[in-house]
Parts: structure tokens; sequence; C-alpha cells
């Protein structure tokens, strides 16, 4: 018989195999509707759909949000190029993953991990975006409260140094003072009446031991609160401070500071100096470099210190490869400090390339008393 033999390679989906996927997309969809806050839309931002989830976090009913453009909950909070940036990657049929900060029909700050994920046809083209988002809003107010937790703590670090500074200027630096003038005038006496003369090394022996103690007690309260920072500002400290990098360390300085000439912050400048101070000390500790430049630049009300160095450079990942972890080298501590300036660090390193770090705070005027 005519095609007794013929394949029919065709498929027809039975109706329970039919059944099976439609349930199995049904469960699916239940899941993620259950995990996550869910819409969908159009690649002009139009809303095509959204899931129960959205809707009861976002205080918005579905029929209010349906048709409208995605913007209707946006915060203000981010800057244009970030949602440019956003849209140029998803057109070109790429993931998306960050953090956006949303706001409900009732005003409240909304802070969601986000995944867009474009739906191509065969060209690629995307012809409808999936947005997926997971509420992290309770956790963004609990990094927050740990933030301002951690502000008070190195404010109060900053004060506990202040008066134990002034304490041993003061106490021990003023007793030192006044033991050096005593000794001084015991030997000048011994040395004009010509008595007691076997006891004049004795005495000038004394006075040899004091004189690094003197000096030690000056060098601890400069390490606790830098007088030129008080008197000159934070240009003249972190010169000096630079100076002493030099000079201790046998490393090869570069600086150029000037910017830091007259600058007021919104903050208490030792911030910036404590910075800087971090980063010297894990350099000369950590980094095996030879060479350190330090740099100044104020543009656009914002001053911006560089520190290079041609060292083995920093673990950013915080794994076992040949480099200097970021973790317990006051990296967390130096972003604080930069956030009560009202400012932000950046390290930038490779391993074997050195490391750069980056300190950006905003400029305050100082009204000039007349």
């Amino acid at each position: 018989m005519p095609g007794k033999n013929k394949k029919d390679f065709s498929f027809t989906p039975q109706p329970a195999s039919l059944k099976k996927i439609l349930q199995y997309t049904k469960n699916l969809g239940a899941v993620l509707d259950a995990a996550a806050m869910v819409i969908i839309t159009k690649p002009s931002g139009e809303i095509i759909y959204v899931n129960d989830n959205f809707c009861k976090r976002s205080r918005y009913s579905r029929k209010e949000l349906l048709g409208k453009d995605f913007k209707i909950f946006g915060s203000g909070y981010h800057t244009k190029k970030f949602f440019e940036d956003l849209w140029r990657i998803i057109k070109q049929g790429k993931t998306w993953e960050g953090e956006i900060q949303n706001k409900s029909k009732d005003g409240a700050v909304l802070w969601l991990n986000t995944m867009v994920v474009p739906l191509c046809h065969e060209d690629k083209k995307p012809y409808q975006y999936v947005w997926i988002y997971k509420d992290i809003t309770s956790l963004k107010e609990l990094n927050s409260c740990v933030r301002v937790l951690t502000q008070k703590i190195i404010q109060m670090q900053e004060k506990e140094r202040e008066q134990i500074a002034a304490e041993i200027h003061d106490g021990l630096a003023q007793t030192l003072a006044t033991l050096k003038m005593v000794i001084q005038t015991t030997i000048s006496q011994i040395c004009t009446c010509g008595c007691c003369v076997s006891s004049g090394p004795a005495v000038k022996q004394i006075l040899e031991y004091l004189d690094p103690i003197v000096d030690n007690a000056r060098s601890l309260m400069s390490q606790l609160r830098p007088s030129t920072l008080e008197v000159l500002g934070v240009g003249p400290s972190i010169r000096e401070l630079t100076e002493d990098l030099r000079t201790s360390s046998g490393l090869k300085v570069r600086a150029s500071l000037k910017a830091l000439d007259d600058v007021h912050f919104k903050g208490e400048a030792i911030n910036l100096y404590r910075i800087v101070q971090e980063i010297f000390n894990n350099i000369t500790e950590h980094s095996r470099a030879t060479y350190v430049s330090i740099s100044s630049r104020k543009q656009d009300g914002w001053l911006t210190v560089t520190v290079r160095d041609n060292g083995k450079g920093l673990c950013l990942k915080n794994d076992c490869c040949g480099g200097y972890c970021v973790e317990g080298l006051g990296i967390t501590v130096m972003r604080e400090r930069a956030r009560i300036l009202g400012g932000e660090v950046f390290v930038h390193s490779g391993l074997g390339k050195g490391t750069t770090i980056m300190v950006k705070v905003p400029l305050s005027e100082r009204k000039r008393k007349t």
C-alpha cells in the first residue's frame, strides 16, 4: 500500500501532556509570584502585567498600574544616568541586576533588589521586559542603623583621643618639661660651684634618658590629636604626615597637595587626616611598595585626594591570591569617615599592579567674620 512504510515525524501534543505543561507553567508562575514582586513592561516602559505581591507592597491596585509607565513609582533618588545605563543594557537583550529605590503609593521608601530580564525575538530584539523585585527595605534600614552607630563610635573615639591628648599635654608633658628644667638647673649649679663633681655625669645621663621620653610624649600627643590640624589646618597636617612617611619608611614619595590649602568640610577635618593616615599605615605595613604618590584636586565644590602605590596590590575578593586583603585594613572605617564628611572612598587595585585609593568629599564654604 502506498505510504505504508512512510514515517510521520509530526508531533501533536496529547491532552494529558499539554495539561501537564500548563500545570507546570502555572506552578512555576505561582512560585515566582510568592517569592518576588513582578511586573512586565513593553519596551516603552508601559506596564502590561503586575502580580499580587507587587500590588500589596507598592499599595497600588492592579487597575492603577496597568497601562501606566513604570516611572509611576520612581523615588527621584537615582540619577538620570543610572536609568540611561540600565536601559542601554537591557535594550541589548542583556539582563540587568542592581538595587533600585522606589516609592509606594503612600510615599514610603522601597529598596528593591532588582533583576530585569529581556524577552527577545529571534533577532535578539526585546519585545517585553520582566522586572523581578525582592524587597530589601528592612535590610537597608538595618545597614543604615549600623552605619550611624559606626559613625557615632568613630566620633566618640576622636573625642576620647582629644581628651587623652589634652591630659598628656597638661599633665605628663608639663611634668616632664618641669623635670627637665630642674635637672638642667642642677647641672648648671654643679658646673658653677664645682661641688659634687662626681654626680655631674650621672645627672647628665638622667637628662639623656629624659629627652626621648619627652619626644615620645609629644609623638603620642600628635598621634592622638595632631596639633598642626587645630592651628594650621588639614593641608599642613597631611603634608607633615607625608613628610613623616618619606623620612621614616625610605619610600620614594611624590606629593602634590596645594588643593588642600584653605579648605573646609561639612564634618570634622580630622576624618580626612585619619583616612590618609590609615592608607599610609597600610602601605608601610603590607604593600611592599617602593613608590607612593599623593595628590589633591578641587573641582565643582568637591575635594579629591588620591593615593597611589606600586605595591603588590589588594585582594579585593578576600581570597588567598598573594595580595593583602581589604578586610582588616580599615577600609570600612575609611568609608564611614568619608561618609561623615558627606563623601566616599573608592578602591582600585590589581595583583602586582599596586593600589589606588581615592577619597572624594564635598567642600563647605565658611563665612568670614567681619
